[in-house]
């Protein structure tokens, strides 16, 4: 005999039973007779592994059997008159204990599947937003390239078609300064032009101005003969050891490289200068690269020279060089004698190196609105030379300078005009 199935427990009614299974010759357990309401059930089966019991119901039998024998669905025959046909279904139910440990499960793995999915999606829109706010910011670079480049066209073709006077590129209302003031571009590009004459020269230096310019920068009297000759010493051609110079022997003993031996190409170059590099007040107010060049110009023009260069002439103090800018924006200084009258000195101390023309150097700076870096080259006109009429002696990226002015304050480039070329030098 097979032996009866385990009650588990006690079917009343209104029990709740899910799932649907089939009869099938794994249940190797008898029925057992369990009364219910109106209805009668029997325990055909119980799956350990599971904690399932399987619940066999018959509607048309109300007496318990009494025997059982082997049948081939249930590996049982029920007996007492019981037949197997008479069962209408079978149900499952799982037990409470085995119910509550799945259901938490299922809640856990729920609730790890919900915060999952909340971050990927938080991920995702993170990494969308991100993506197009380098998207947009991507467009407005290239659209601010686009302007510099049109500006730059525009600033050269003026440079290549306009004469140049006392008051800059062209005359009147519609002169382009040459002191480095500001003006609008295209777009959101700011432009300054700056006649390399009103600067000082590094490869073409005045002693007695270049000292006069390193002491306005902040070095001490007692170093500014070291780096007059650490310059002269870097840049000329011969290996003579100035007094207070450095040739080759000196650089190598520092492991730096040797000496130049020529003329410098940026203002940035005599970073490299023993004396000049370990300066940390020449450039880290960008002073020195502002107030000088290496372009070729010769003389000092008083009306495109900053105050930072009218301060190097003899017997002129800032006072006196706001003065001179004052001056020549009503009208431009037409020669030497105009500017050692507002200095107070003889002419013939500034007639040897005052020029009142700009030169066929210019240095240009451009900037714009969301770049955090401005370009600067200096153009030198060959309005006779075989390649052009203009060539470039350098390009580079410079920090941007602070502007206290708004963008609406700033006036636009002058429409184009030509100045008559009737007695006037082309520089």
């Amino acid at each position: 005999m097979i032996p009866d199935c385990p009650l588990g427990q006690k079917m009343t009614r209104g029990t709740q039973f899910i799932g649907r299974w089939k009869l099938n010759r794994a249940m190797n357990c008898a029925p057992t007779w369990i009364l219910g309401a109106n209805k009668q059930f029997w325990i055909i089966g119980l799956n350990p592994r599971v904690g399932a019991q399987f619940i066999a119901r018959s509607a048309s039998h109300r007496t318990p059997p009494k025997g059982y024998q082997n049948h081939p669905l249930l590996n049982c025959v029920p007996t007492g008159g019981l037949s197997c046909n008479g069962l209408s279904g079978i149900h499952t139910t799982l037990s409470p204990l085995r119910a509550r440990k799945q259901h938490g499960f299922v809640l856990m793995l729920t609730l790890w599947v919900l915060v999952i999915v909340a971050l990927a999606a938080g991920y995702f829109a993170e990494s969308v937003t991100r993506s197009i706010e380098l998207a947009q910011q991507s467009r407005l670079n290239t659209r601010a390239m686009i302007d510099m480049a049109g500006t730059r066209a525009e600033i050269l073709y003026r440079l290549g078609t306009t004469s140049v006077t006392e008051q800059g590129l062209g005359r009147g209302s519609a002169a382009i300064n040459l002191d480095n003031r500001t003006y609008r571009g295209l777009g959101d590009t700011l432009l300054n032009v700056q006649d390399s004459r009103g600067l000082l020269n590094l490869n073409i230096p005045d002693d007695d101005r270049l000292q006069r310019l390193l002491g306005l920068l902040g070095i001490p009297a007692s170093q500014r003969g070291h780096l007059n000759d650490t310059l002269r010493d870097f840049t000329d051609a011969d290996n003579l050891h100035r007094l207070n110079g450095a040739e080759k022997e000196e650089y190598l003993a520092l492991n730096l490289p040797p000496p130049i031996n020529r003329n410098l190409i940026t203002p940035w170059e005599a970073r490299r200068i023993i004396g000049w590099r370990d300066a940390p007040q020449l450039w880290q107010s960008g002073r020195l690269v502002e107030l000088t060049t290496t372009g070729a110009s010769i003389g000092l023009n008083p009306n495109t020279a900053p105050a930072g260069v009218l301060a190097t002439l003899p017997g002129v103090t800032e006072e006196i060089a706001q003065a001179i800018i004052a001056r020549r924006k009503f009208s431009p200084i037409m020669n030497a004698g105009q500017l050692a009258e507002i200095i107070g000195i003889p002419a013939q101390i500034l007639e040897d190196f005052i020029a009142v023309l700009p030169s066929n150097s210019i240095r240009i700076t451009q900037s714009t609105k969301g770049l955090p870096w401005a370009i600067q080259y200096n153009i030198m006109l060959t309005p006779n030379g075989n390649e052009g009429p203009w060539r470039t002696d350098y390009y580079s990226r410079v920090n941007t300078a602070q502007r206290n002015e708004t963008q609406t304050q700033i006036p636009e480039l002058p429409p184009r005009s030509t100045a008559p070329f009737e007695n006037v030098p082309l520089f």
